[in-house]
């Protein structure tokens, strides 16, 4: 503590704020012996909300930023405010009721204190500094933010997740990709296809194509064109040829395709076709309407032509008769095979060259210009 020797007086420098408030308290209580009947000052009351408590209604904070000209108590549930140059008398007004001091009661208009009440009652913007913010404020802000990161984190896992479950979806799709090309897996379209359309994901899609490569699986849900192929390569190559295009290239076996595939025979002739033949094979080709049905008038086109065969005897077992002479001499001799006397004289005929072994077939087709309905069940049998 220093003395001032520029003036013969008491007056002393004090060091702190301790001790300026030491001797504000000391000044307080020597005045309280001189004028006993003085009643103290009651300092500014700052009104809270009834909602909200007083030891979370204030900034704190705030004295740690701004050097603030007053102190804050808290008594029984209210918050008072004393200012730093506090008379430390009360007023009487004119009603009798004591009221603060003027410099106590000057701190109602100051602007922190102004926003304090403000915040109070209207609540605080969020982009508030935090030293202006009460406890409870502050615990709000704190939930508030909590909670956005709590969102962000878990937004962030599910697009993480999802990231990862597309990649690996990719990754599944290249696989299967690179399996398809590398491997020759037969009927590979329908297995996809029908992979799609019972829903299963890419995983089961990729283990079914690894499955169909080791010749460990074989799709079904065979189309129409599966069928039409496998009846066709029966024709042409008979049951031995259907049975390995069954395991090489995944088509249905014969005896389905047989039952998918209805077809008519038409009549061969051993001779000049009759007309008895003729529209026996054109009611077959398009059989009459049914009853009720609505005529419409078709176009349709005839195609003729020849086609090459071997040089050789046919037995038609349907008509009884015997094919593969030249439709030219084929009257001079008896055809229909009734017993080996008519095939001894037509290999007599032969020799003799009175008739001649037929070198190509002649076919008439009729193509109507529009679809072609099923044939009937009275026309179909199978082959």
């Amino acid at each position: 503590m220093l003395h001032n020797t520029q003036y013969d007086s008491d007056v002393e420098i004090l060091s702190n704020a301790e001790e300026i408030e030491r001797t504000r308290w000391n000044l307080r209580q020597k005045m309280k012996e001189v004028l006993p009947n003085v009643t103290p000052c009651p300092t500014y009351e700052l009104n809270i909300p009834e909602s909200q408590h007083a030891f979370s209604s204030y900034p704190y904070l705030i004295h740690t930023t701004i050097n603030l000209p007053w102190d804050v108590s808290v008594k029984e549930e209210r918050i008072f405010l004393r200012s730093h140059i506090c008379s430390g008398f009360a007023r009487t007004g004119k009603d009798g009721r004591l009221s603060p001091c003027s410099h106590c009661q000057h701190l109602h208009d100051h602007n922190i204190v102004t926003g304090i009440r403000f915040r109070l009652l209207d609540g605080a913007h969020e982009k508030t500094p935090w030293a202006y913010l009460t406890v409870a404020q502050l615990y709000n802000a704190l939930e508030r933010k909590s909670h956005e990161n709590n969102k962000l984190k878990l937004a962030s896992l599910n697009a993480a997740r999802k990231i990862d479950t597309r990649n690996r979806h990719l990754q599944a799709w290249k696989r299967l990709a690179i399996a398809i090309g590398r491997e020759d897996i037969p009927r590979v379209r329908s297995l996809i296809a029908k992979e799609c359309k019972n829903g299963h994901s890419v995983f089961s899609m990729l283990e079914k194509v690894d499955r169909a490569a080791l010749k460990l699986y074989r799709p079904r849900g065979y189309e129409e064109a599966d069928f039409q192929r496998a009846f066709l390569i029966y024709k042409l190559g008979g049951r031995a040829a259907a049975a390995i295009a069954q395991r090489t290239l995944g088509i249905p076996c014969i005896n389905s395709a047989k039952k998918r595939i209805v077809t008519a025979s038409i009549h061969s002739s051993a001779g000049i076709p009759t007309t008895r033949e003729i529209l026996s094979n054109l009611e077959i080709s398009y059989p009459q309407k049914a009853a009720g049905e609505e005529g419409i008038i078709k176009g349709m086109t005839i195609q003729v032509d020849e086609m090459k065969i071997q040089e050789r005897l046919r037995w038609d077992p349907r008509s009884n008769m015997i094919l593969g002479v030249c439709r030219e001499h084929g009257d001079k001799c008896a055809l229909e095979f009734r017993s080996e006397v008519q095939a001894d004289i037509l290999l007599d005929c032969l020799q003799k060259n009175e008739v001649h072994l037929a070198t190509e077939v002649c076919l008439l087709s009729l193509s109507c210009w529009c679809a072609i309905s099923k044939i009937p069940n009275k026309f179909q049998r199978q082959q």
